[in-house]
């Protein structure tokens, strides 16, 4: 195990990049995943699970093999401090599109008359 932190400190991208893109393969090798019909508009579970394994378990394997348990515990920490911004991507996230559609309502309702 020893050898395989340090060959992640000596070569941090590459580890990423590996465990990303075999986080991605893997998902979509597992059956069950692979043939899920969950997401909107025929999305792929295999792509969400396999990006949000691939690029958080490689976030994590890679700051503890560089800064150790104190880069975990501050990674953890900046991955819950971004609640704050996360409010107004939401608030744009629903109004954009309550917005386009009242603005399209609109449009049609004033070609109709």
């Amino acid at each position: 195990m020893a050898a395989v932190l340090r060959i992640t400190a000596r070569h941090p991208v590459l580890a990423f990049m590996a465990i990303g893109l075999g986080a991605g393969f893997l998902t979509a090798a597992i059956r069950p995943i692979a043939e899920a019909d969950v997401l909107p508009y025929g999305l792929p579970l295999h792509g969400f699970l396999g990006g949000v394994l691939g690029v958080g378990l490689g976030a994590f394997v890679v700051t503890a093999a560089l800064a150790g348990s104190e880069g975990v515990v501050d990674l953890a920490q900046c991955s819950v401090r971004w609640r704050a911004p996360l409010r107004w991507y939401l608030v744009a996230l629903f109004t954009v599109p309550v917005g386009a559609t009242l603005i399209s309502l609109a449009i049609y309702m004033a070609q109709v008359r």
